[in-house]
């Protein structure tokens, strides 16, 4: 199956049929989108101006992004959610759409740019899931930024148990 044959099966399920020709329906997800769009978007750009000292300065950073977390994900979640619903509604439209793909294609290139190397722990979540409980809690004394923290760690391939028959 091609990817025009399947944005053309996704196009042409009942429910995005449904959802393109509603009268409120997509006006309602597009402009849910856009709000989306400006949320995460001004909680990333208080973050930002926090980091750069421009503003805020009665802040420290942990409590700048324990506040905005929140928002932050609720508009990535509404954004993504949206989008989604969006794209297969008039996914053969966007298909030919030579912007669409070009933000695809730098949105999957993202996780491109990882080195295979590199292992991500959550240092940052909350209570026994977080790695920081092996760390000491050292912030830079003029940015307020918590310490680089680095560790090195041994991966390896799990073995796969034989069938039993």
């Amino acid at each position: 199956m091609s990817v025009l044959s399947f944005a053309q099966w996704v196009q042409s399920t009942a429910f995005f049929t449904a959802l393109r020709g509603s009268a409120y329906v997509y006006p309602i997800v597009l402009s849910t989108h856009m709000i989306a769009i400006a949320l995460f978007g001004g909680m990333i750009l208080l973050l930002d101006v926090r980091l750069l000292g421009w503003t805020m300065r009665s802040y420290t950073l942990s409590e700048m992004v324990n506040q905005l977390r929140p928002l932050k994900r609720i508009g990535f979640l509404l954004l993504i959610t949206c989008g989604l619903l969006m794209a297969g509604c008039k996914a053969e439209e966007y298909y030919y759409n030579a912007f669409f793909r070009t933000k695809m294609t730098l949105l999957a290139l993202v996780t491109k740019t990882i080195r295979p190397d590199t292992v991500f722990i959550p240092y940052h979540w909350p209570g026994t899931r977080s790695a920081n409980q092996l760390t000491h809690r050292t912030l830079d004394p003029r940015s307020k930024i918590p310490e680089f923290k680095v560790s090195a760690c041994t991966l390896q391939r799990a073995s796969i148990p034989e069938a039993q028959g």
